[in-house]
């Protein structure tokens, strides 16, 4: 389990890290004379990823306040599965909002969603986690 948790808070901050560069990117590209931020749909895609992140940040920290009790071992593979898929998708979504510079080398989008991709195959797939996960719930 503290395997769990570990995955889980180097996935917040792989999620972070390549959040924070699109939204510096959004900033200071520029397109029809106005920054990429200034459009309302990316912006709303932003939105959505930063929610995605604030609950995996969330499960993270609950994940934490739990260790050394019984519930840890329901706690720490369900922050590792919200985190690593809240990465995933934040990565991918990172190099489509790069645009053109997301698919090369020179920039780090593409080690962030290698990292993002381990760590979600790490300790156990999301399809096996949840199946572990429901094993122990009462359904």
């Amino acid at each position: 389990m503290p395997l769990h948790a570990a995955l889980a808070a180097e996935s917040v901050g792989v999620a972070r890290a390549a959040l924070r560069v699109t939204v510096e990117h959004l900033r200071t590209r520029t397109q029809f004379g106005v920054p990429l931020a200034t459009f309302q749909a990316l912006r709303h895609r932003v939105a959505d990823l930063h929610v995605q992140l604030e609950q995996a940040v969330s499960s993270v920290w609950f994940a934490l306040d739990t260790a050394g009790t019984p519930e840890f071992a329901t706690a720490a593979p369900l922050a590792k599965l919200i985190a690593t898929e809240a990465a995933y998708t934040v990565t991918r979504a990172s190099i489509q909002l790069l645009g053109g510079i997301g698919f090369t080398w020179e920039h780090d989008a593409h080690r962030y969603l290698k990292r993002a991709t381990a760590n979600r195959l790490l300790a156990g797939d999301p399809v096996t986690l949840r199946r572990r996960l429901l094993s122990r719930s009462d359904l």
